[in-house]
């Protein structure tokens, strides 16, 4: 199976390349970036595959099967309505925009073609995401927290400091996170967000926020609280999700554990997540079968509208009903 890439920096090297690789019959023969160090430490690494100038040409040229789309939020749009014309397969790495004006476009145009797609909410892949659900089968959970604590990607000039380019903290990174509230918990309906900027003394021109809490309301009733921040660069953090309901807690973080009266169920993954959500994809295209995909383009939608309710809310301080 013959692999076109779109992006070949940041995720497309660190883990779709290494991954791809493990698959058997899959050759990555088409790349495509803006930046040519990018494309030249791609091309090095795949001495055998053309390059191309555009997305347009990968699409319309390249003759591959699929195309893996591995861009920055704002670069979103052409990539995919260029793929999607071409009927082709795409995997797109999260966030699919930053805008909800792009998506549906782009969404609109998957839909006429019936493109098969894959979003990168690998923690949908997890196989604690799966013993979770199966413990919750049947549970009512009340309440939800989750965090991401981390630091500040990028340096000067970067894509990442800039919302207007990256989305801010909620739609580029936390979105993991309100993605896998979503898959265990259902849809969202009403958020309630507030952010506060301004806390890095040795970054500049910067205007994300630094750090942000996030309410969500979902239709099951559930109340789930959403704590981001990006100030703690080379200390420790915290990314995951815990829920909870009447006498059990369950922790989602880099393990599972699981809280019941008098025990405590604790389970690490055997499996990396990254390798199962592309095998799945790979799969998909190779039997034009999408039923194993966990995460659509469609649903992938659903979770930019919640992470852009939360935008709307901090810049309004107002309740946002999410599309």
């Amino acid at each position: 199976m013959k692999i076109g890439f779109i992006g070949c920096g940041g995720v497309a090297q660190w883990a779709h390349f290494k991954r791809l690789g493990k698959i058997p019959d899959v050759e990555i023969t088409a790349l495509h970036d803006i930046s040519p160090k990018q494309m030249a430490s791609a091309q090095k690494r795949f001495p055998g595959a053309k390059t191309y100038e555009s997305p347009e040409a990968l699409a319309e040229q390249s003759g591959v099967d699929a195309v893996y789309i591995c861009l920055p939020p704002m670069a979103h749009g052409a990539a995919e309505l260029a793929v999607a014309r071409k009927g082709l397969p795409m995997f797109i790495e999260k966030p699919i925009a930053n805008t909800l004006n792009t998506a549906r476009k782009v969404r609109d145009a998957m839909r006429a073609g019936d493109v098969l797609c894959s979003v990168g909410y690998h923690w949908r892949y997890s196989d604690l995401t799966a013993k979770g659900r199966s413990f919750l089968a049947g549970r009512k959970v009340q309440l939800a927290l989750g965090w991401w604590m981390g630091g500040m990607p990028g340096g000067p000039g970067h894509w990442w400091l800039s919302k207007d380019q990256s989305g801010g903290q909620i739609v580029e990174q936390t979105t993991h996170i309100v993605d896998l509230a979503r898959c265990y918990l259902g849809e969202v309906k009403r958020v309630h967000a507030a952010g506060i900027r301004g806390g890095r003394s040795d970054k500049s021109g910067y205007d994300v926020e630094d750090a942000s809490v996030a309410n969500l309301e979902f239709e099951s009733g559930t109340v789930c609280n959403i704590a981001s921040t990006c100030l703690l660069d080379g200390t420790a953090g915290r990314v995951g999700l815990t829920l909870i309901g009447e006498k059990f807690m369950l922790e989602h973080m880099d393990g599972l554990k699981i809280h019941l009266p008098g025990e405590v169920q604790e389970q690490h993954s055997r499996e990396d997540a990254y390798v199962t959500e592309d095998k799945v994809f790979i799969e998909a295209v190779r039997t034009k079968n999408a039923s194993g995909i966990l995460s659509t383009y469609e649903d992938a939608f659903k979770t930019l509208a919640v992470t852009l309710a939360a935008n709307e809310s901090m810049q309004t301080g107002k309740v946002v009903n999410v599309e």
